[in-house]
């Protein structure tokens, strides 16, 4: 019934439709929109150093969510996401289960980190519910590890 499975390209508009949502934007750093071109250069980019992950979530075969591991000079940092029409309905939940099934041995060596705006509440807690603890906060956005 569900599946994380690595990207492939036939995902890209996917997570390009996932990237543009304006809720999604709301809570990103980054907060503009980004166009296509710009989106094909950071996947080719990303996913040209061997460490970084892409991960898209299945249920019932229909792409509806991505979790993203990007490696960085203090670890691994996670970006994730799940289609508007399925949000709030546990199903970031079951994505972390199998999240933290495929990283386990990736954690064993290395930090993963998530960096979440401190107005993203729902983030905050669906991270703490995922084995994530805050070990840093600011103004603007609070750190968390997988533990």
């Amino acid at each position: 019934m569900y599946q994380l499975k690595k990207y492939s390209n036939k995902n890209l508009l996917d997570l390009f439709e996932w990237r543009n949502d304006k809720y999604y934007r709301k809570f990103s750093f980054n907060q503009k929109k980004i166009s296509i071109t710009t989106h094909k250069k950071w996947i080719k980019k990303t996913l040209k150093k061997k460490n970084n992950k892409i991960y898209i979530f299945y249920k019932l075969k229909r792409p509806v969510g991505t979790c993203m591991l990007i490696e960085k000079k203090n670890g691994f940092f996670l970006s994730y996401s799940i289609v508007k029409d399925l949000r709030r309905k546990g199903l970031s939940k079951k994505m972390f289960n199998f999240f933290n099934k495929k990283v386990i041995n990736l954690k064993k060596k290395n930090l993963v980190l998530a960096d979440v705006l401190n107005k993203n509440i729902l983030s905050l807690k669906t991270l703490t519910k995922a084995r994530f603890k805050i070990i840093e906060k600011n103004k603007k956005f609070t750190r968390m590890q997988l533990f």
